[in-house]
This record gives structure tokens, C-alpha cells and sequence, in this order.
């Protein structure tokens, strides 16, 4: 999409939780703005107090973060929602987290107005509230990556304030398209349209699949494995990310606990789940920083990548895999499994079968295919997916047919 004078919009991409050190988040954050910074656009990087790898990871985008009212407003709803017994599914902490998304919504449409012209707006923060952003959002475009499942409310009042929300959004959607803008909202998986369908439909948005971000090609440190101290002739296994509740570790575990040729790694929040009789040969726990991500990268030769059964979105160690040209092991989630087979990037396994997780690693290629790598890299590339958001908002057909737009 270019404007009347062929130049590219401004874009300002949006994460409320980029401080924080915590999985793939701030990386995805950088990754979705440097894309369409290499389209050529102009691109802001907001965020509610400040971004984690700002001194570790540099980026051609200028980053921004809320004004004092609006940070103080964020601050006290996650201090509210720490207070609420039930977290963010107790009355309070659902109140603090919709307070906390109208305050990222209203920053991000006065960011765009101060930027001018027809900003975009992209909102990567991990909400599971489409239509409270449409809600907000008042002019432009805007497009929504959601990685989440809609909730299903436990009670009635909750039921009735989602109704409320998406008959709002549906009349700001209206007017908004009357004045040249729309709110799209964009989801990695076909399972995730499904769900998030009558929502959409309700709330009068666009909804339409696109890639995760992608990743570019990073060349390997030669000597990482001598920086960490392990042995280079070591063959070496990854099991690289934050710990949540669809992550199945125990079955990693328990497979590489019979793979005495295989030496694991275990980084990030997963590496305190580690049991006293698993076989690791060493341990990352916490936010790994850039440095370290990137020797683990560069000494690995396999990534292993375990869910439990029902894991409906995409993994960013998977895009690592792709990025940094490394065989994956893969629990068979069908978005997951679309891509490793597409492009030829390793085996899969049956979520919670150890065995068919040893067998997985024994198949894995040593090396990825360079031709299949290379599409891989070149499809799924940031300017791609990048290119993917600025087609979503800047086409208004009435329907949009969801196998064509992904």
C-alpha cells in the first residue's frame, strides 16, 4: 500500500510487554518493526515502559514509549491484576487487563496522529481483545495479531460486557471504513480463524491469516561452542524457550534420557522444569540475553520443539530454526507441521510419545536442504510478512477470502 504520492506509510508497531524479558516476545517485537523498516517504511517502536534488548539488540526503527499518564494508568493495571486472587481470569484482573489494552490502543492512535499522514498501526502485544482495540482505536489502519484464543467467559455479566464491546466495535469499524480506514484482525493459523470467526463476524472486523513474523539468515559464531565450553565434537540438542502451560518438557526429557549419543541443552524458562533424573548437558534458565541466544544458536545441531495436544499457534523457535539454518524435532501440531514438512526442516513426533520423539531424533537430517532453506528464508522473510500487513489494511473488499490471504 503507498499513498497518493507513492511513498509508504508510517507504521507504529505496539507491544505493551516488550520491558519485559520473557520468551520470544521482545525479539518477535523487533523482528515485526525491522520488516517494515526493510519495505522502506518508517517505523516507531511503542512500547509501555521502554523495550528489554534496546542496549543489546540494535534496530533501524525509532522507539517510543507512553506518556507519564498512560504509563502510570498500565502500571496500576498490572498491579491490580497481581492483587486479583484469580489473576487475570478474577473479575479484577479482567477489568485491569481491559484497562490495559484501551491505554496501549489510545497511545498507539495518538502515536499515529503525531506521525501524520496515513500511519499504520500494528499491534503485536499478546491480547486475546480484538475487538476492545477496534473498540479505541478511532481513525486509520490498524491490524491486530492475535496468537491467542478468544476466552470463553464463566459467567453471564462477562458474556454480556464481550456483547457490549463488539457492538461498540462494529459502529467504530463503520465509521472508520467511511473515512478511509479499517481494523483488521490477523491470526497465524487456520485453527485460530475458526475460533475467532464469530467474534470478527460480530464485531464487523476483517479477519485474515497471515505469516508470524518471519526471520532473515544468521550466520553461526564460529568458535560458540568454545566460548560456552563444550566439546565440539559433542552432537548437540536445543531446548530453547519460555515455560507455559502448552510446553511439554517431560516428554524431551524422558526421550533424551535414552539418547546417550545426544548431549541437551535446556534454555530459557524450561530449564527450571529439568528433573533430577534427566540427562542436560547444561542449563540457561531465565531470559536468556542476545549474546548467549546467539552462541546456543551456533552450537546447536537440533532444535527440538514440544507441545502438548491442542497447541493452536505458531513457535518462535521455529522461526530460530529457520533464521539460524538449524534441523528441528517437532511435536505434530498441524500449523507446525505444514511448515517443517513444506520446506523439509526436520521430523516430527506425536505430542507426549517419548519414543516417537527418540525415533524423530534419530531420522533428523544433519543439515538442512540449501535450496529448501533458502525458500524457506526468502518466503517467510520479514519483508514478507511484513509485506503480508500492509496488503491486509490497505485492500477494503466487502469479503475477504481467508485461504487466499495467507
Amino acid at each position: 500500500m503507498r499513498g497518493a504520492d507513492g511513498v509508504l506509510p508510517a507504521v507504529v508497531v505496539v507491544e505493551r510487554r516488550a520491558h519485559e524479558r520473557l520468551g520470544h516476545y521482545p525479539v518477535l517485537f523487533a523482528e515485526v518493526a525491522e520488516g517494515f523498516a526493510a519495505l522502506g517504511c518508517r517505523v516507531t517502536m511503542l512500547t509501555a515502559h521502554g523495550w528489554c534488548l534496546e542496549t543489546e539488540r540494535a534496530t533501524p526503527c525509532a522507539l517510543s514509549t507512553y506518556g507519564h499518564a498512560a504509563a502510570v494508568l498500565d502500571g496500576l493495571a498490572q498491579w491490580l491484576r497481581q492483587m486479583s486472587w484469580r489473576g487475570r481470569r478474577g473479575w479484577l484482573g479482567r477489568l485491569a487487563g481491559m484497562l490495559q489494552v484501551v491505554v496501549m490502543t489510545r497511545e498507539a492512535a495518538a502515536t499515529a496522529r503525531r506521525l501524520g499522514g496515513d500511519t499504520v498501526v500494528v499491534v503485536v502485544a499478546d491480547v486475546d481483545a480484538p475487538a476492545l482495540i477496534a473498540a479505541f482505536a478511532g481513525r486509520g489502519r490498524w491490524l491486530i495479531h492475535t496468537y491467542l484464543a478468544p476466552r470463553h467467559p464463566p459467567r453471564a455479566i462477562w458474556l454480556r460486557v464481550d456483547r457490549v464491546v463488539e457492538r461498540l466495535a462494529r459502529a467504530a469499524e463503520w465509521f472508520r471504513r467511511r473515512i478511509g480506514g479499517c481494523c483488521v484482525v490477523a491470526v497465524p493459523s487456520d485453527v485460530l480463524w475458526e475460533k475467532w470467526a464469530r467474534v470478527a463476524e460480530t464485531s464487523g472486523l476483517r479477519l485474515v491469516i497471515t505469516l508470524q513474523a518471519g526471520g532473515g539468515s544468521s550466520s553461526s559464531i564460529p568458535n560458540a561452542r568454545e566460548q560456552l565450553g563444550i566439546d565440539g565434537s559433542y552432537k548437540v540438542a536445543l531446548l530453547f524457550g519460555a515455560s507455559y502451560d502448552e510446553k511439554d518438557p517431560a516428554t524431551v526429557f524422558e526421550a533424551f534420557s535414552r539418547l546417550d549419543e545426544w548431549h541437551l541443552i535446556v534454555a530459557g524458562g524450561m530449564a527450571a522444569q529439568i528433573p533430577p533424573t534427566a540427562r542436560v548437558l547444561r542449563a540457561y534458565p531465565g531470559f536468556v540475553d542476545e549474546r548467549t541466544r546467539e552462541l546456543l544458536y551456533s552450537s546447536a545441531n537440533l532444535l527440538v520443539i514440544s507441545f502438548h495436544p491442542g497447541f493452536d499457534r505458531n513457535s518462535g523457535t521455529l522461526r530460530d530454526a529457520i533464521t539460524w539454518s538449524i534441523p528441528v524435532v517437532c511435536s505434530e501440531q498441524p500449523q507446525l507441521v505444514e511448515v517443517v514438512t513444506k520446506y523439509k526442516l526436520g521430523t516430527v513426533f506425536r505430542p507426549g510419545d517419548a519414543s516417537s520423539l527418540v525415533r524423530a531424533v534419530r531420522a533428523a537430517p544433519d543439515e538442512l536442504d540449501p535450496v529448501q532453506l533458502a525458500r524457506a528464508q526468502s518466503e517467510r522473510s520479514y519483508r514478507i510478512t511484513a509485506q503480508q500487513a500492509l496488503d491486509a489494511v490497505g485492500v477494503t473488499p466487502d469479503v475477504i477470502d481467508r485461504r487466499d490471504t495467507g
